[in-house]
């Protein structure tokens, strides 16, 4: 598949989505519309440590330091960089599904990370677990992430591949997995 056609949901295969001058229009309306919400990812690892880090720090607290300054900082900058990563990724998938991609997105922070959302959802547990100043948080969400690199993202990687074949292989030697 090239950047060129674009099947997305709703069009017959092989429809080739351009304008009258015959430019390439990736994302048609507003980045709000069609699939943007459906590619809102539900990070069921990321949740379930917040969750457990969260009843855990309720529990037992346990701070990660004493210097709330810095740390404050960290997460304030770490949470908006992160929510803004993920918006992005999902304009950039415009109507393309991305639970079940009919085109290998390669455009937007897909060209620097193969996991812009799970790069982001590991950045929002970090922020918030600095922001709460909890061990627990920061245990727990290191957890998640370490899950989705050993689990999740791999399986998802083998999919890419049996369906894009030399097409994501390219692009998986030629971007990061994460930064």
């Amino acid at each position: 598949m090239n950047q060129e056609t674009y099947s997305g949901a709703g069009e017959p295969p092989g429809k080739d989505r351009t304008d009258s001058g015959g430019a390439f229009e990736p994302h048609k309306g507003s980045p709000f519309t069609g699939n943007f919400w459906a590619n809102m990812p539900i990070p069921q690892a990321h949740v379930a440590a917040l969750l457990l880090g969260g009843a855990l720090e309720a529990v037992a607290r346990r701070p990660i330091g004493r210097d709330a300054h810095v740390r404050r900082l960290a997460g304030l900058l770490l949470l908006p960089s992160a929510v803004g990563l993920i918006a992005w990724a999902m304009a950039a998938a415009g109507d393309v599904r991305i639970d079940r991609p009919e085109e290998l997105v390669t455009r937007g922070p897909y060209t620097f990370s193969r996991n812009p959302m799970y790069l982001g959802w590991a950045l929002i547990s970090l922020g918030i677990s600095f922001l709460v100043n909890s061990r627990w948080l920061l245990a727990a969400s290191g957890a998640a992430a370490l899950f989705q690199h050993l689990h999740e993202i791999p399986q998802e990687e083998a999919s890419l591949l049996a369906q894009f074949g030399a097409e994501y292989a390219g692009y998986r030697q030629r971007t990061r997995r994460y930064l």
